[in-house]
């Protein structure tokens, strides 16, 4: 349940800091190895994810003056989405799919993704702290939310949250540090009260040689 306590806001001397620096580069560097578990994938599985994600069948398609033909293909493309996100059940492509996808449509696909027993905790921490739960503390319910797409990231972040308490995300193999988020003694980090699992570093497992 969300709390009612505010989030403080950093003071100018804060902000400033060489520490409060060195974190914002550590959160470049943490979702920049996050997003290049994409490339583990075939370049064939991941054109077709981005095509789905991120509607890159567009920079294909020959014919812009046929309003018809672009509707057709739209819908095609549609089609396959909802079926990608209802029946994906490999991890690293549901991770792709999640640093790719155009998050203007809604977050609904990302929630329907989040409660697939497939997904991977690296790829549930990468939404959450990239969706900025601090922002949300604050709000109790739904309702408070000002604008409809507040109202879909505090349902994302409250439906990660859930199934991280319950246990939900067994496979930690898609790597991901939440240190750079949540910082040791800091207040706004305490007041979030996550479990152990969403502020433990994931670490990359090494490759075995044969």
């Amino acid at each position: 349940m969300a709390t009612s306590v505010r989030v403080r806001k950093r003071t100018k001397a804060e902000l400033a800091s060489p520490e409060f620096h060195a974190r914002a580069r550590r959160r470049i560097e943490v979702l920049t190895l996050s997003f290049e578990q994409c490339e583990k994938l075939s370049k064939s599985s991941r054109q077709y994810i981005l095509d789905v994600a991120d509607d890159q069948w567009t920079r294909r398609f020959p014919n812009w003056d046929d309003n018809k033909a672009y509707q057709r293909e739209e819908r095609k493309w549609t089609k396959l989405r909802r079926e990608f996100v209802a029946s994906v059940e490999k991890p690293r492509e549901i991770h792709c799919f999640t640093c790719n996808y155009n998050a203007i449509r809604g977050m609904q696909p990302l929630i329907q993704l989040i409660n697939n027993d497939h997904c991977d905790a690296g790829t549930a921490l990468r939404l959450y702290w990239a969706n900025d739960p601090y922002h949300y503390r604050h709000y109790k319910t739904v309702a408070e939310c000002e604008s409809p797409e507040e109202q879909e990231a505090f349902r994302l972040i409250r439906a990660i949250e859930r199934k991280f308490k319950r246990g939900g995300f067994p496979a930690r193999n898609i790597p991901f540090d939440p240190a750079p988020w949540f910082a040791p003694g800091d207040a706004n980090a305490a007041s979030l009260a996550l479990p152990d699992s969403m502020t433990t570093a994931i670490v990359a497992r090494q490759q075995n040689r044969k």
